[in-house]
């Protein structure tokens, strides 16, 4: 471990329970990652992703995964249906059918070739990512294995800046890390601190409280429209020990993941035949002509001229204007 890792480190411990302490862990966990954009991005059953910084990014990118782009981030559906902690590469773990047009799309707006991260659970219901893209070569052996080397190190950086956060709930509405009204509720049931957004007294909201943690925690639908998630607290909490997060939600939770067959399947229904879908489905996976025509069992040349007439049917010049009308409909895609 070189001196530069070694200072960073120590400033990352430094700056525990601060804003600036996921920036001073990405900068520190930079070192050897060869990256041309780098973030820190908060995930949340409530909300749509949320960037706590970022450097490096093009305006346009973000600007389309903040539209609702992130419905088809590989990471946000890692996290929504199958939470997992440590380093995580898009291409080496992730890679896959649903993946391709969130790759094909970013690859023609940001021309990089490759995602890393490192992810970190956190308390109810949301999780933080370091990310790193590049443009060069995916990222290698040495650079995930020296992340994997340095994550007990870090998980214990992030587990003691959560502490040191939740220690101070409602004392500083701006550093909490949860962005929702919550609560530290004891194993007797008693409210112990409450953030300032919390709703107050409301004796159905304590019934519902009480409800949802007989059955368990996870999340409860409240019978005045809102959500509550609950959250185990550890044993040794200082708070309270064996105690409950609590987080409460006026609105619903965040846009589920969308996957690709289900989005294309809805794809201007009523102006397209499925065969044309199947066509714009297999597009927006990044597939080439010749690709195409091998999974339609046609020709080359059949393929192109069913792109021409589909373009022509949509009104779009090429590919690139059908991605961003195909991202136009991800946006207000509603897959129940």
């Amino acid at each position: 471990m070189n001196d530069d890792v070694i200072a960073g480190l120590g400033a990352s411990a430094r700056a525990i329970g601060r804003a600036d302490f996921y920036s001073a862990l990405l900068r520190v966990l930079s070192h050897g990652v060869p990256w041309e954009s780098r973030a820190v991005v908060r995930y949340s059953l409530y909300a749509p992703p949320e960037y706590l910084s970022e450097e490096g990014l093009d305006p346009e990118l973000l600007a389309v995964y903040l539209r609702g782009y992130y419905r088809v981030d590989p990471y946000y559906r890692l996290f929504r249906q199958n939470p997992r902690s440590g380093v995580i590469s898009l291409t080496r773990h992730l890679k896959g059918r649903d993946e391709s047009p969130y790759v094909m799309i970013y690859a023609s707006l940001a021309n990089w070739s490759d995602e890393l991260a490192v992810m970190l659970p956190g308390h109810g219901g949301t999780a933080i990512g370091l990310f790193w893209e590049t443009s060069r070569q995916p990222f290698g052996d040495e650079e995930i294995a020296a992340l994997e080397k340095m994550y007990p190190l870090v998980a214990g950086l992030h587990e003691a800046h959560v502490d040191r956060l939740m220690d101070h709930v409602g004392s500083n509405p701006q550093s909490d890390g949860i962005d929702q009204a919550h609560a530290v509720i004891d194993q007797g049931g008693q409210r112990v601190i409450a953030s300032e957004s919390w709703p107050g007294e409301d004796a159905k909201l304590e019934k519902d409280i009480g409800t949802m943690i007989t059955r368990g925690g996870g999340d409860y639908q409240c019978r005045n429209g809102g959500l509550l998630h609950g959250e185990k607290l550890a044993a040794d909490f200082a708070l309270a020990p064996g105690g409950w997060l609590v987080i409460y939600e006026a609105g619903g939770p965040a846009p589920e993941p969308v996957s690709l067959d289900q989005a294309v399947n809805g794809f201007r229904n009523g102006d397209l035949t499925p065969r044309e879908r199947e066509i714009v489905g297999l597009i927006v996976s990044g597939l080439s002509n010749a690709q195409i025509a091998s999974e339609m069992k046609i020709e080359v040349g059949s393929v192109k001229n069913h792109r021409g007439r589909l373009y022509k049917k949509l009104g779009v010049s090429g590919e690139r204007d059908l991605f961003k009308m195909f991202l136009d409909y991800l946006v207000s895609f509603d897959a129940a």
